[in-house]
Protein backbone atom coordinates (compact mmCIF):
# COMPACT_ATOMS: atom_id res chain seq x y z
CA UNK A 1 0.00 0.00 0.00
CA UNK A 2 1.70 3.31 -1.17
CA UNK A 3 2.47 6.29 1.10
CA UNK A 4 0.36 9.76 0.59
CA UNK A 5 2.86 12.44 1.00
CA UNK A 6 2.22 16.30 1.37
CA UNK A 7 3.73 16.16 -2.85
CA UNK A 8 0.99 13.74 -3.56
CA UNK A 9 -1.60 15.98 -1.46
CA UNK A 10 -0.24 19.23 -4.14
CA UNK A 11 0.09 17.01 -7.09
CA UNK A 12 -3.74 16.52 -6.64
CA UNK A 13 -4.83 19.98 -5.98
CA UNK A 14 -3.60 21.04 -9.36
CA UNK A 15 -4.82 18.39 -11.24
CA UNK A 16 -8.35 18.82 -10.16
CA UNK A 17 -8.10 22.35 -11.49
CA UNK A 18 -10.06 24.58 -8.45
CA UNK A 19 -8.49 27.11 -10.48
CA UNK A 20 -7.60 26.54 -14.23
CA UNK A 21 -4.46 29.03 -13.37
CA UNK A 22 -2.93 26.99 -10.30
CA UNK A 23 0.66 26.12 -10.58
CA UNK A 24 2.24 23.20 -8.75
CA UNK A 25 4.54 25.48 -6.28
CA UNK A 26 1.07 27.14 -5.42
CA UNK A 27 0.02 24.12 -4.83
CA UNK A 28 2.64 22.84 -2.80
CA UNK A 29 2.27 25.87 -0.57
CA UNK A 30 -1.26 25.46 0.34
CA UNK A 31 -0.95 22.60 1.41
CA UNK A 32 1.93 23.35 3.47
CA UNK A 33 -0.09 26.14 4.64
CA UNK A 34 -2.56 23.97 6.08
CA UNK A 35 -0.33 22.18 8.28
CA UNK A 36 1.04 24.97 9.49
CA UNK A 37 -2.22 26.53 10.61
CA UNK A 38 -3.35 23.30 11.84
CA UNK A 39 0.47 22.80 13.92
CA UNK A 40 -0.01 26.52 14.90
CA UNK A 41 -3.68 26.18 16.56
CA UNK A 42 -2.34 22.74 18.58
CA UNK A 43 0.47 24.54 19.90
CA UNK A 44 -1.71 27.23 21.46
CA UNK A 45 -3.50 23.97 22.89
CA UNK A 46 -6.58 24.59 20.36
CA UNK A 47 -8.88 22.13 18.99
CA UNK A 48 -8.74 21.47 15.01
CA UNK A 49 -12.62 20.06 13.58
CA UNK A 50 -12.05 19.56 9.96
CA UNK A 51 -15.82 18.23 9.30
CA UNK A 52 -16.38 14.93 7.35
CA UNK A 53 -12.22 14.22 8.47
CA UNK A 54 -11.52 14.56 12.01
CA UNK A 55 -10.57 16.48 15.07
CA UNK A 56 -7.00 16.89 16.07
CA UNK A 57 -6.48 17.73 19.78
CA UNK A 58 -3.75 17.42 22.25
CA UNK A 59 -4.35 14.82 25.06
CA UNK A 60 -2.83 14.84 28.41
CA UNK A 61 -0.81 11.53 29.70
CA UNK A 62 -0.51 11.36 33.15
CA UNK A 63 2.97 10.94 34.92
CA UNK A 64 3.99 7.30 35.44
CA UNK A 65 6.97 5.22 35.68
CA UNK A 66 9.15 3.77 32.98
CA UNK A 67 11.88 1.72 32.01
CA UNK A 68 15.28 1.70 31.22
CA UNK A 69 15.51 -1.45 28.88
CA UNK A 70 19.04 -2.18 29.34
CA UNK A 71 19.65 -1.85 32.96
CA UNK A 72 15.68 -2.65 33.83
CA UNK A 73 16.32 0.31 35.84
CA UNK A 74 12.67 2.32 37.23
CA UNK A 75 13.06 6.23 35.36
CA UNK A 76 9.99 8.80 36.24
CA UNK A 77 7.86 9.87 33.00
CA UNK A 78 6.86 13.16 33.41
CA UNK A 79 3.29 14.07 32.09
CA UNK A 80 2.73 15.66 28.77
CA UNK A 81 0.81 16.65 26.18
CA UNK A 82 0.80 14.91 23.09
CA UNK A 83 -1.01 15.40 19.84
CA UNK A 84 -4.26 13.10 19.18
CA UNK A 85 -6.31 12.76 15.98
CA UNK A 86 -9.88 11.45 15.97
CA UNK A 87 -11.38 10.22 12.84
CA UNK A 88 -14.93 11.19 11.77
CA UNK A 89 -17.72 8.26 11.59
CA UNK A 90 -17.62 9.09 7.82
CA UNK A 91 -13.97 8.57 7.30
CA UNK A 92 -14.14 5.46 9.24
CA UNK A 93 -17.07 3.99 7.62
CA UNK A 94 -15.52 5.12 4.50
CA UNK A 95 -12.25 2.88 5.38
CA UNK A 96 -13.62 0.23 6.82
Amino acid sequence: MPTLTKNDLARFIKKRGYCHDITYPVAEQMVEDIFEFISEHMAKGDTVRIKNFGTFYLKHRKAQAGRNLHTMELVPVKARLVPAVKFSRILREKVI
